[in-house]
């Protein structure tokens, strides 16, 4: 087996945490995880919108090329509906969209921290593989890391979101 080192950049100033949802009603859960991806969601808007402020056009419009590559990985993999997941479908997708924005939020972070120079990196040894059965998300990653590779001399963008996307 393959082994990487996975670069952790700290601080990362993602501080967010998820309100427990533990009800045993389903219109609470569907509330309390919609109110979680909400939570999320603006602070992903927040931090993209800070990298967006501080790129020069030629990245912002690379920048814009990923997120939409996102949107669409994000979309595909959390297509619940009624018809494939019961009535619990609205909770499985929320926790699913918010699962994907903290994912992303946590690589936008890394950016901003570049970006302000707030980073100290942290090595540690991972299996590394990669997930060829999802032709989007490896689309998304490919536009990334290529990006953070260009910017930022990443090298360790793609081990890194490989192992931790699992």
């Amino acid at each position: 087996m393959k082994k990487i080192f996975l670069l952790l950049i700290l601080p990362l100033q993602f501080t967010h945490a998820n309100e427990m949802c533990n009800s045993s009603i389903t219109g609470e859960l569907e509330t309390c995880t919609k109110k979680n991806l909400s939570a999320s969601d603006k602070q992903l808007n927040d931090t993209y919108k800070y990298i967006m402020q501080n790129l020069n056009s030629p990245n912002k419009e690379r920048l814009k090329k990923i997120q939409v590559s996102w949107v669409k990985y994000k979309e595909s993999t959390c297509n619940y509906t009624p018809d494939n997941n019961g009535s619990e479908y609205l909770i499985e997708k929320n926790i699913c969209l918010n699962n994907a924005t903290e994912e992303r939020l946590r690589e936008l972070s890394i950016i901003k921290n570049q970006i302000s120079k707030k980073y100290n990196p942290i090595y540690a040894e991972i299996p590394y593989s990669r997930k060829e059965e999802d032709p989007v998300w490896n689309n998304y990653i490919d536009l990334h890391c290529s990006f953070m590779k260009d910017i930022f001399n990443d090298l360790m963008c793609t081990q890194r979101n490989i192992s931790l996307h699992k």
